[in-house]
């Protein structure tokens, strides 16, 4: 049944990934946002993992919810880029 949480939550991640990759790179409206939702509630996940216990014994071990806040901080510099002054959105550099 954990695993399961982990999955699911797994996929969500990476479907809302491929949105958010796809609105950038279309420069859709709220393409600078959604980001900066999903990195909220990436990193509330990645702190319930840490921290959750059940009769006083973690229900995770410490390095999962460790490896999610390593992951949300790669997140993090994504996002704050997108917001970097000077960038256009969902161009490279060519």
């Amino acid at each position: 049944m954990l695993f399961n949480i982990l999955y699911v939550t797994g996929a969500i991640g990476i479907l809302l990934s491929l949105v958010t990759i796809g609105g950038v790179r279309t420069q859709r409206p709220g393409a600078r946002v959604l980001p900066g939702i999903v990195l909220v509630v990436a990193t509330s996940y990645a702190v319930f993992v840490l921290l959750v216990s059940e009769h006083g014994t973690r229900i995770f071990p410490t390095v999962w919810g460790l490896a999610g806040l390593l992951f949300c901080s790669a997140g993090l510099v994504a996002v704050t880029s997108l917001w970097t002054p000077g960038r256009v959105v969902g161009r490279g550099d060519r």
